[in-house]
């Protein structure tokens, strides 16, 4: 008898995009078009053929945009970087003057990180076991999309090696991994000694008022302080304010895979940003904030918030070319450089390719 088996057919679709085809245009065509299937009752075989088809030129796009980032010029560099060295023959003959526009420190990192601390920040090392109590808060792109606009995203905490899978193992670099740039209280990444930085006084205060104490050792305490003088309260006053107000975006490990970073964004607090590259390199472009207020009326769109990769890939040239923004600094930073960027200065950074700072 013969079999009534429904006999299997495989379909073998060859889709050829040529040479300057809109790869965008054309992703945008075939979510179009699936929408339309949807609309028309089309079978689930139809349907998931077009998944396919818009999973293939997503990823066909993202190739196209990480060649076109490799390929563009080369940066203006318009950035000065000063030798560590030369800034030390300034300070002894009295004659540094810390530079009003931004500066790229080289070996900046070797001024106060140790070889086995640049050891101790990779990603094998914090994903070990050492650290496998640490967690982290992560945003997804869906929730970080829905933060910009304003709307309350409860954060989610994972592991670091959770996270190493979920934005570097098997990604392509650039849209998706855009919104994987997270930064890291460095403080939670010492778990068996304390950090040396930070002011001792104002540890020690903190430490005594986190713990019962009984009243006689408060007195004892409290009659110190007075004695150390008014200098003394003043000054651990400004500490208690510094890290009232400064404790978020300060002291932090700022770790991205290669297409990650936030939006252009201003300094914290409006104060001089220090950063140090340990791992990876970077893109900077930095503006002054009276360059940004001449063409932010104008440019309104342009400005809205958005990842690093799509300003670089996007807004840049549309701000250079339509709106005419030419006072700013780019440049490359590099492994071991340090870059320091002056009060009222916005910055948008995007590593290329993974980095950690």
């Amino acid at each position: 008898a013969a079999s009534k088996e429904p006999v299997q057919t495989h379909i073998h679709v060859k889709y050829t995009i040529a040479r300057g085809d809109d790869t965008k245009e054309l992703l945008d065509e075939a979510r179009e078009l699936k929408k339309w299937a949807s609309t028309r009752s089309a079978s689930s075989n139809m349907i998931k053929f077009m998944g396919d088809l818009i999973t293939q030129l997503n990823r066909t796009h993202t190739q196209q945009q990480m060649i076109a980032m490799r390929s563009a010029p080369p940066l203006a560099g318009t950035v000065k970087r000063l030798a560590v060295g030369e800034i030390e023959q300034l300070v002894e003959k009295g004659e540094f003057r810390l530079p009003q526009e931004p500066i790229l420190l080289q070996n900046g990192t070797g001024c106060c990180i140790k070889e086995s601390d640049l050891r101790q920040w990779t990603a094998e090392s914090m994903s070990g076991k050492d650290f496998s109590k640490v967690k982290m808060n992560f945003l997804s792109s869906r929730d970080k999309q829905l933060s910009r606009m304003g709307v309350r995203v409860p954060r989610k905490e994972i592991s670091f090696s959770n996270y190493l899978s979920r934005c570097f193992s098997n990604k392509l670099p650039g849209s998706g991994t855009e919104n994987c740039e997270v930064d890291l209280p460095l403080r939670s990444w010492l778990p068996r000694e304390p950090p040396s930085d930070f002011n001792s006084r104002y540890d020690n205060i903190t430490a005594q008022l986190g713990e019962i104490i009984p009243w006689s050792r408060l007195m004892t305490w409290r009659e110190h302080i007075f004695e150390a003088g008014w200098n003394d309260i003043m000054t651990i006053r400004e500490d208690l304010i510094e890290r009232l107000y400064t404790g978020r975006l300060h002291r932090r490990l700022v770790v991205g895979p290669s297409g990650s970073g936030e939006e252009l964004r201003p300094n914290p607090m409006g104060e001089t940003l220090v950063d140090s590259l340990l791992h990876g390199s970077r893109r900077w472009l930095i503006v002054p904030y009276s360059e940004l207020l001449r063409v932010s009326e104008s440019a309104k769109e342009a400005l809205e918030p958005t990842t690093a990769f799509i300003f670089f890939e996007e807004k840049l040239v549309e701000l250079r070319e339509e709106f005419g923004l030419r006072d700013y600094y780019e440049c490359q930073q590099q492994p071991g450089e340090t870059s320091e960027c002056g009060e009222g200065e916005w910055g948008v950074r995007a590593p290329e390719p993974e980095a950690s700072a």
